[in-house]
């Protein structure tokens, strides 16, 4: 039974995390669409923009992603993953303790919990290196070192 619980709290706990990286990856893209015209800007106006978009929402930074995207058009693959995406995040976080099937108090309901858990994560993660390929996409187009960007994503998220 506990093993079940830990393997029920690793895996929400890498879903969340993933999730996470996400909402980080997006604002950074949020914040170069918004300036890529304004190389300029202070490191002060930087943290503070990107501080701004850490208190949004997987959701709102979704929309936010999607208007000031100014560098190439999102298809409607794209489109569903990332909002598959979301759909699973909401669900883990606001409705997973909701349906009576997924009893952690039961056996069955353990492995149906495992089983849903692994689910949601991988259209999580789907998601997730969707995003990271958008993003060596636009550091292609804008100019910069993606290897420079994911070891300042790694060592913001200890990876």
């Amino acid at each position: 039974m506990n093993e079940d619980k830990n393997e029920i709290m690793f895996l929400l706990g890498k879903a969340v995390w993933c999730s996470q990286l996400i909402e980080t990856t997006l604002s950074d893209l949020i914040f170069v669409f918004e300036n890529k015209d304004h190389p300029d800007l202070s490191k002060r106006n930087t943290n503070s923009r990107l501080y701004e978009l850490s208190a949004e929402t997987l959701g709102t930074l979704y929309r936010l992603f999607k208007n000031s995207n100014n560098i190439f058009t999102l298809d409607d693959r794209h489109k569903k993953t990332l909002g598959n995406c979301i759909d699973a995040r909401n669900f883990l976080i606001h409705n997973l303790i909701k349906d009576p099937s997924l009893d952690i108090q039961i056996p069955e309901g353990r492995q149906k919990l495992i089983t849903k858990i692994q689910c949601e994560y991988q259209t999580i993660k789907n998601g997730s290196d969707l995003v990271q390929l958008l993003l060596s996409k636009v550091v292609n187009v804008v100019g910069g070192d993606l290897n420079e960007i994911e070891n300042e994503v790694r060592s913001n998220f200890n990876l």
